[in-house]
């Protein structure tokens, strides 16, 4: 009797478990955009105005100042934090407005697969007569199968940036059953 209760107990001892299932992961769409896991900023170092004609040996992309009167110097520095590992190439862009030149610095290079926590740092010096109207953009983009991210950020020369506009919900309210969704917002054709 007694070896009948140990095989007994054995035996439900060495049944399969049935465990459920995990749920499958959620799919991305292809070629769906996450939210960015990466920051770009761009600051001045120093801006600083010279008088005389623009500096001798001036390379670099965009216009120019002209050769003759006053111009101005500006250090900029530019960051790319990644706040997630990137396991494909970050492609980063310095785009100057029409009157601004790119007197140092890469107006664009390839950054490989990065760490979470990697943090690149470019320094950019800008000479302008005046300045330029729009504003110098600094960009880092990456996009794979599933995968991708886009990140910028803006430097206006020293001005401010320019108030977001507020839309005004004053259209009609929006009732759906109990619940007031409040004032619709209009839409102008």
């Amino acid at each position: 009797m007694r070896i009948a209760l140990i095989l007994l107990t054995l035996t439900a001892c060495a049944a399969p478990r049935v465990e459920p299932s995990p749920r499958p992961a959620p799919q991305a769409a292809p070629h769906a955009h996450v939210s960015a896991p990466a920051r770009v900023t761009l600051e001045s170092l120093s801006v600083s105005r010279v008088e005389g004609r623009s500096p001798d040996g001036l390379t670099g992309t965009g216009t120019p100042p002209a050769s003759a009167g006053s111009w101005t110097e500006a250090q900029l520095v530019a960051r790319v934090i990644l706040d997630a590992s990137a396991d494909l190439p970050v492609a980063v862009t310095l785009s100057l407005p029409p009157g601004a030149t790119l007197r140092s610095g890469r107006a664009q290079f390839t950054l490989p697969s990065l760490r979470a926590g990697t943090v690149v740092e470019e320094r950019y010096t800008i000479v302008y007569a005046a300045a330029p109207a729009e504003p110098v953009v600094f960009r880092a983009h990456a996009a794979g199968e599933d995968f991708g991210f886009h990140a910028e950020a803006q430097w206006r020369f020293g001005r401010p940036e320019a108030p977001a506009v507020r839309v005004a919900a004053d259209g009609t309210r929006l009732v759906l059953g109990r619940h007031d969704f409040g004032p619709s917002v209009r839409v102008h054709r």
